[in-house]
């Protein structure tokens, strides 16, 4: 998962390469979210990530994050408001599985 925007805030964009457990890609997401600041991109990411991995029939999921904050956001379920109904509706569904982690991808 990731996300991009020229200044904070700005226009942004959201991408995520989805991989089996051998590395190899399986597919990727890019959308435009439009405005918003940095934060709000990255948790945005992670949603439309899990969004797609729920439509593709992927339920055990790995996702890695660029932001440590994003993670714990995820971690401890204080998603943001604008965020918080599309998240329940993906939770529920990783929920019946225990099958979703979300984790920083450089852990000091």
């Amino acid at each position: 998962m990731d996300s991009a925007c020229k200044v904070n805030p700005g226009i942004a964009g959201v991408g995520a390469i989805y991989r089996n457990h051998k590395g190899e890609v399986l597919g990727a997401l890019v959308r435009n979210i439009g405005y918003s600041t940095s934060f709000m991109e990255e948790c945005s990411a992670v949603v439309a990530g899990a969004e797609m991995s729920i439509k593709r029939g992927w339920l055990k999921v790995w996702m890695k994050v660029d932001s440590t904050s994003v993670a714990h956001t995820f971690g401890r379920r204080q998603v943001l408001w604008e965020l918080q109904t599309r998240w329940q509706n993906v939770s529920q569904t990783f929920e019946r599985y225990d099958c979703l982690f979300i984790s920083p991808l450089y852990v000091f």
